[in-house]
Formats: C-alpha cells, sequence, structure tokens
C-alpha cells in the first residue's frame, strides 16, 4: 500500500483524491484520517519538506543544458515534480533568474527562438489544445492531432470547451476507436485537461505519459494526412 500512497502524492493529488483512488483503483478501503496517519509515517508533507537545494539546483542545470533552456518556471516546475523533486514554483523562478537571465529575459520579452521537435512515430505523441475566438458565438472548440503525421485525433465543437469531462469523453472516444492511446499527451495547464492528464497516466502506468506547458511548439502548417 505505501508504494501506491507514495505513487498517488506524487502525482499531486490531495488526500480524499487519494483516498478515493486506493479504493477504486487498488480495491483498498481508508478513511482519509488513517491515510493521513500513513503520510506522516512516509514523511510525506506538502509544505514541510523539500527536496536538498544542492540537487535541486544540479536538476535544473542539467535541464538548462538542453532543450529545457526554452522552458519557462512553470513547465520546469512541472519537470522536477515529475523527476520526484519537491519545491515551489517561486523557488524554480528564482533558480532560472540565477542560472539563464538571459533566457529569462528573452522569455519575458516573448522573443522566444524558433524551436524543433523529432516524433519516433504515429499515436507517440498527441497535442491537444482548445480553440476560444468562437465563443462570442457560443461555439467552444477543441481538438487533438497526431504530432508526426499530423492526422486529426478529434476535432470537436460544443457549447463549452471548460468542462474537463467533456475534454475527457473526447479523449475516451478516440482512445476506444484506435484501442489504444499515445504514449505521450501534450496540454496546456488549463483546468479542463485535469481529467485526461490523470487518466492518461493511469493507461499507461506512468507519471511521464503527459508534458504540460504552452503552445511552445512552431511548425508550418501542413495539409493534414489521410488516414
Amino acid at each position: 500500500m505505501d508504494d501506491r500512497v507514495r505513487f498517488y502524492f506524487d502525482q499531486g493529488l490531495a488526500q480524499t483524491e487519494i483516498a478515493l483512488c486506493l479504493s477504486v483503483i487498488d480495491n483498498l478501503n481508508i478513511s482519509v484520517r488513517h491515510l493521513r496517519r500513513r503520510l506522516s509515517g512516509l514523511q510525506l508533507f506538502r509544505r514541510r519538506q523539500y527536496s536538498d537545494p544542492e540537487r535541486v539546483v544540479n536538476f535544473i542545470a542539467s535541464q538548462l543544458e538542453g532543450p529545457g533552456r526554452l522552458h519557462g518556471y512553470r513547465m520546469m516546475h512541472e519537470r522536477c515534480r515529475l523527476s520526484g523533486l519537491r519545491l515551489t514554483r517561486a523557488m524554480v523562478r528564482e533558480i532560472q533568474l540565477s542560472l539563464d537571465p538571459l533566457g529569462v529575459a528573452e522569455r519575458r520579452g516573448r522573443r522566444l527562438r524558433r524551436r524543433r521537435y523529432g516524433v519516433p512515430g504515429p499515436n507517440y505523441l498527441w497535442q491537444m489544445d482548445s480553440y476560444n475566438k468562437l465563443k462570442p458565438y457560443g461555439i467552444a472548440v477543441n481538438g487533438c492531432i497526431d504530432g508526426f503525421s499530423r492526422h486529426i485525433i478529434w476535432m470537436q465543437a460544443y457549447f463549452t470547451n471548460n468542462n474537463p469531462r467533456v475534454i475527457a469523453g473526447y479523449y475516451f472516444r478516440a482512445v476506444a476507436e484506435r484501442m489504444g492511446c499515445c504514449r505521450i499527451i501534450r496540454s496546456d495547464f488549463g483546468t479542463e485537461n485535469v481529467h485526461v492528464n490523470r487518466l492518461q497516466e493511469f493507461l499507461c502506468e506512468d507519471s511521464t505519459g503527459t508534458v504540460h506547458g504552452p503552445k511552445i511548439i512552431y511548425s508550418k502548417v501542413r495539409q493534414p494526412q489521410r488516414h
């Protein structure tokens, strides 16, 4: 049980959510009060315990030597969290400002360099996002494409794209039609994507199945391929 508690804690779930996951997924029924004692015994605290500062600085410095130098503090904080580091966004922001002041200044001035990325093959990376320019007319659009072929996984128009259950429904339908999910799904930090992110992590049994951040991929628009 302790391994599952630690896993859900590292996902950022609240205590009530951890207890629910243990009950529904692992068939382990414990109260929130008992869970709180378990967390205390495992030395898992949200506010009291932060990772060693030297370890955090070394990790961020290694990220800045590669593609991570293009990330803002929110994306870098997410990378730290997925690597098992516990710290606040403010700490990440201060460390990045000290290690890479030029990069921070470029991002603040929106002088971003053009980036390229490669995908191993189809259904490895899906990119999901919403389009809100038509909301004044009652049309909320949400879509997802394959990062390799640019094949449209789904493109849906509804009266809302802010409800995480609606977005999760699009995702479930796509997974059911393909009888499988992608290896990684990219989305922004919007609350409408939280259910999809959790579902992706559970289906892949891996916390690295989701990537978050602003629209940082720039590529020339090409005609979607037909399948």
